[in-house]
């Protein structure tokens, strides 16, 4: 039953599409803040997990390698092949931390010295 006078009007639209609009807006923002809270809520546990998957799951062995398991030696080899193929992004992450140690040491220690030259 529609009647010509229950058609919307170009603004009754863009206000309907507006409002559906908002409407999943404030759902994703929601749905987001769901999320950030958990992750506050379980940061700890969510980057032991990680450290964990990342250092303690066993690299995937070569086909080359995989015959060659007579005594043991794989094992060493595949930390071998982990360590380096994650020496990147760990050198990415000590870096910094280097560095500001350095520097703290480096100033430390002027100090040090400039309070000995002035005595």
């Amino acid at each position: 039953m529609n009647h010509p006078n229950n058609k919307l009007t170009p603004i009754q639209e863009l206000t309907c599409k507006r409002q559906k609009i908002i409407k999943q807006c404030n759902q994703q923002e929601q749905l987001i803040g769901e999320h950030v809270n958990y992750i506050n809520q379980n940061a700890g546990s969510l980057i032991i997990k990680g450290v964990k998957r990342i250092f303690f799951t066993p690299a995937q062995p070569d086909k080359s390698s995989a015959t060659s398991n007579e005594d043991g030696g794989n094992d060493i080899n595949n930390y071998i092949v982990l360590i380096k193929s994650y020496a990147p992004m760990l050198f990415a992450i000590v870096r910094p931390l280097l560095i500001s140690w350095g520097v703290n040491k480096l100033r430390h220690n002027l100090k040090l010295l400039l309070s000995k030259k002035q005595k």
